[in-house]
């Protein structure tokens, strides 16, 4: 899940995440597996251009060819060996290998999984209007919905909790208007804290770090 987008995914597809999206793996399988994580400076532009800095809409999946999903678990290995050995231009050389099949296969749509469309309303009503949803009676009331059915359908397609959705969707547009300037203060308001202490706390058991450090790092 990323945002409010559900893919189905397959061996060797990649998942883009730009700053502050929510995301989260949902796990329908007991099947072994694993996979690699690989964070990329949104601030250059020319490298990454649409791919990480949200001007354009992308999908979120990127699925190359079967020969390319087998050379990028290669690559995924080399780039982790040369950064065990702290080899910095072998590292570069095997990043930039790894984009560039990134952004050959990048594309605008992608196959999303179907979701009822009062949980897309609710998903879209909660990243326009964070800072008016006060506690989640505001679904209840909104949508007819109670919030055992609410709490079912969160859990059931998105594996997590309304609350938890909404934190993190607060936390991640608090992290956004911190880099624009704000205060902790107005920056926790703005997304939807009523309280500051509690914002405060909640910052820094998903970030370990707090508002503030975090603005002026």
């Amino acid at each position: 899940m990323v945002e409010q987008n559900l893919y189905r995914l397959q061996a060797g597809d990649i998942v883009v995440s730009r700053p502050n999206e929510v995301h989260n793996c949902i796990l329908n399988s007991l099947s072994t597996h694993k996979n690699a994580c690989l964070w990329l400076p949104v601030e250059n532009d020319f490298l990454f251009g649409e791919l990480l800095t949200g001007r354009q809409p992308i999908c979120h999946v990127i699925s190359p060819p079967d020969e390319e999903k087998q050379l990028l678990l290669s690559l995924y290995n080399e780039l982790e060996q040369a950064t065990q050995e702290k080899d910095q231009r072998r590292r570069f050389y095997v990043i930039m290998s790894i984009l560039r099949i990134y952004v050959k296969n990048v594309r605008q749509d992608g196959p999303t999984q179907n979701l009822p469309t009062v949980l897309k309303d609710i998903l879209s009503d909660i990243a326009l209007h964070l800072q008016d949803i006060h506690s989640l009676s505001y679904f209840s009331d909104k949508y007819f919905v109670s919030p055992s059915t609410l709490s079912r359908m969160f859990k059931k397609y998105l594996h997590t909790s309304p609350k938890s959705y909404l934190d993190a969707k607060r936390l991640a547009h608090s992290r956004i208007l911190l880099l624009q300037g704000k205060s902790v203060l107005d920056a926790g308001k703005l997304s939807g804290f009523a309280d500051c202490s509690h914002y405060i706390r909640l910052f820094k058991k998903h970030f370990g770090i707090t508002p503030n450090t975090y603005k002026k790092s």
